[in-house]
């Protein structure tokens, strides 16, 4: 009997450690999120293009109002551990109600390396991120940052005006 009742309180010290990981690693990924939508917010200077990778977008109408794509590609040069932040319309992180989209915050980042693609290793052609809106015109401000051959962190500010 006292194996059983052992063996209980292993397993419910075992699952509450397991959920206080979880808690811990969602306040990681949403500080992550806070830090680069602030990053977004805070800078002023923003390209039109890059000089790094290809970026487009595309406005697509739906039932209920719009679906817009933000295209990252053609790498020029080597992009380890990419991470994409999307701020809509000048929107302060305080006053938005919803979530914008990232890449490499909430899940793995990726890398984009000119002309190689391994899944296993992260190494994709490209990125594609996407977003709703009501309005058929949108502009949006996108930080994409990656680490370079030499493991130096690189950031690049564009702005899009998607219709």
């Amino acid at each position: 009997m006292r194996k059983k009742i052992s063996w209980l309180v292993g397993l419910m010290l075992i699952s509450c450690l397991q959920a206080c990981y979880k808690d811990e690693t969602t306040n990681l990924k949403m500080e992550s999120y806070k830090l680069h939508y602030n990053m977004v917010e805070s800078h002023t200077n923003f390209k039109q293009k890059s000089t790094f990778f290809s970026i487009s977008s595309e406005m697509v109408k739906k039932n209920h109002g719009y679906v817009y794509y933000i295209f990252i590609d053609q790498a020029k040069v080597e992009m380890n551990q990419v991470v994409v932040m999307v701020v809509e319309n000048d929107i302060p992180y305080q006053q938005n109600p919803k979530m914008m989209p990232s890449s490499g915050i909430f899940d793995r980042p990726s890398s984009l390396i000119p002309h190689q693609i391994n899944k296993e290793r992260g190494y994709v052609k490209g990125i594609v991120l996407s977003g709703e809106s009501k309005e058929k015109k949108i502009k949006v401000e996108v930080l994409v940052e990656f680490k370079d051959h030499s493991g130096e962190v690189q950031r690049e500010f564009i702005h899009l005006d998607i219709q």
